[in-house]
């Protein structure tokens, strides 16, 4: 994680100078840093605002740090939570399976070098989330272990509605799949109430989260602390459709090459290859959770962070496999020698640096000089 924050912080030094010179927190990118700014109090209730309103009590330079220190607690919460999963999983599997696993969470470019280098995403607080829910689905306790999830689920749309499409998703069939109760209709009651409350979180945004001051008042109401022209508040205020109008836009005017898009593609062919080899390795068919990380993809036709939801995509993968593992639904990963040549390669891969959020490899494309 420090070593992805190094890169975007250094990234960030050539290409817009001192990091924080345009307005936004120390550290900070500028969009990230805006998203810590909405709040209840002083716009309303709107999409994306819960975060933003811990921090009312303070402003200026307080309020700066405050938001930092919030950060890098998230970042730290998500490496002992990681450290932790790879603990218990590690007696499940022999020694080259725990290699990969632990290549897959920390040595490949869309693994935790990429939560430090886009330092400040809400993504990075429902990940957390995501993590609690999951190890509250196989609490034992009938009731208030799904209420916990249902009230975690609740808060990550309220944090950022994208949870809809990898978090939701994957609990919802994670808890039909299940691993401790035979009963069918158990499995099938916890996912529907997770569902249940997902609807009616997504139902109250719709109707009441969206901007309807307009742009000029919500954008007085920031105090001047974005400018009226800066990317974040496009993002804000694009309805559904004017979002896939948008992407399509920017695809036709040659966002992304068609080596960078092809590279995309085959990224996300080989993350989901691999978890059906797990399946097929660990003799299971393939069930809901292992078709849950596809729920990411309707996300590449909502927004162009290309990147962002190709590490979306590795984390729901991953995800997966480390729970087949804790859980003992996958005894072994892959066959020894494929699980060194695979931590091999990527690995190797991760000289590319981080994945990124738009375009692929940021790094890699600044050593090539792309632009």
């Amino acid at each position: 994680m420090v070593v992805g924050f190094a890169i975007q912080y250094a990234l960030a030094i050539v290409a817009h100078g001192q990091p924080g010179s345009d307005g936004a927190a120390p550290l900070f990118s500028s969009f990230n840093a805006a998203h810590f700014l909405p709040n209840y109090l002083e716009q309303g209730f709107i999409k994306r605002a819960l975060i933003g309103t811990l921090f009312t009590p303070w402003s200026g330079a307080a309020q700066a740090v405050a938001v930092i220190g919030f950060n890098i607690a998230v970042l730290v919460t998500l490496a002992v939570f990681i450290a932790r999963i790879l603990a218990v999983c590690s007696p499940q599997i022999d020694r080259s399976g725990r290699v990969l696993l632990a290549v897959l969470w920390i040595g490949a470019p869309a693994g935790v070098i990429n939560l430090g280098y886009d330092f400040g995403r809400l993504d990075h607080v429902n990940f957390i989330l995501l993590g609690m829910s999951l190890v509250a689905l196989h609490l034992r306790a009938r009731i208030w272990p799904i209420a916990l999830v249902c009230i975690c689920t609740i808060t990550a749309l309220l944090v950022h509605e994208a949870y809809l499409f990898y978090g939701v998703a994957l609990l919802m069939a994670v808890a039909l799949v299940g691993v401790d109760s035979p009963a069918f209709y158990r499995r099938l009651e916890r996912s529907a109430w997770i569902g249940l409350s997902a609807v009616l979180t997504l139902l109250v945004l719709w109707r009441w989260g969206r901007y309807e001051a307009g742009r000029a008042a919500f954008v007085a109401s920031l105090d001047g602390a974005v400018e009226p022209s800066h990317n974040v508040l496009h993002v804000w205020f694009r309805s559904l459709p004017e979002n896939l109008a948008y992407v399509g836009a920017r695809l036709s005017q040659g966002l992304f090459t068609t080596a960078e898009l092809g590279l995309c593609v085959g990224l996300l062919i080989a993350m989901f290859a691999l978890l059906i080899a797990i399946y097929r390795a660990n003799d299971r068919r393939l069930d809901l959770a292992a078709l849950a990380p596809l729920g990411v993809l309707p996300l590449f036709a909502l927004g162009v962070d290309y990147a962002r939801w190709t590490a979306l995509f590795w984390l729901a993968i991953v995800t997966i496999i480390t729970h087949g593992v804790a859980t003992g639904r996958f005894q072994r990963l892959l066959d020894a020698r494929v699980n060194v040549g695979l931590a091999v390669v990527i690995g190797a891969s991760l000289l590319l640096g981080p994945i990124g959020t738009v375009h692929l490899f940021p790094l890699a494309r600044a050593a090539l000089g792309a632009d």
